[in-house]
């Protein structure tokens, strides 16, 4: 059974989340929301509405969400919450967002956190520095929520059966 996720464009402000704002007010239907995720997923964007539209979709499909809103707060967040996923928004050129995603891989702690850059360009050498920074995928903009939602499912539950196999190795 699903869940309407009710988009408001009469707001004065756009989504930046999307190349194309809507123009008139729809549904959008969500899948499996009774489905419970334990999974923490720390949500880097610098616009507000944006952060808030992410945060509210994950919340809908059961996520626990902490929200960052720069790279040093992201950085910081990361440390101290151990998220099992974090999903980055970044922009072409932006190298700030790189350096974080270098920074996290080398605390021990988050080495094997799950890194997916959400970015507003597709081309190719944005990609491959983001791999190359750490990330672990790459989606672009604007997002489709249904492989939005399968990519998080099959990252966190590859990363899940990981810790798994860790601690019966170690037990």
């Amino acid at each position: 059974m699903g869940m309407f996720l009710t988009i408001d464009e009469s707001s004065s402000s756009p989504l930046n989340f999307f190349n194309e704002v809507p123009t008139m007010s729809r549904s959008l239907q969500i899948s499996r929301v009774t489905s419970v995720h334990p999974s923490l997923i720390l949500v880097v964007e610098e616009d507000a509405d944006t952060r808030l539209m992410l945060k509210y979709l994950l919340e809908i499909w059961n996520y626990q969400v902490i929200e960052a809103k720069n790279d040093d707060e992201a950085f910081q967040m990361a440390i101290h919450y151990r998220p099992d996923l974090i999903l980055m928004s970044i922009n072409a050129g932006e190298t700030d967002r790189l350096a974080t995603s270098r920074r996290m891989r080398e605390v021990p702690t988050l080495e094997q956190a799950v890194i997916i850059f959400v970015a507003a360009y597709s081309d190719e050498k944005t990609r491959a520095s983001a791999l190359a920074s750490g990330g672990t995928d790459y989606l672009v903009k604007p997002i489709n929520f249904g492989v939005l939602e399968k990519t998080l499912e099959n990252h966190l539950r590859v990363n899940a059966k990981s810790k798994e196999a860790a601690v019966s190795e170690f037990l």
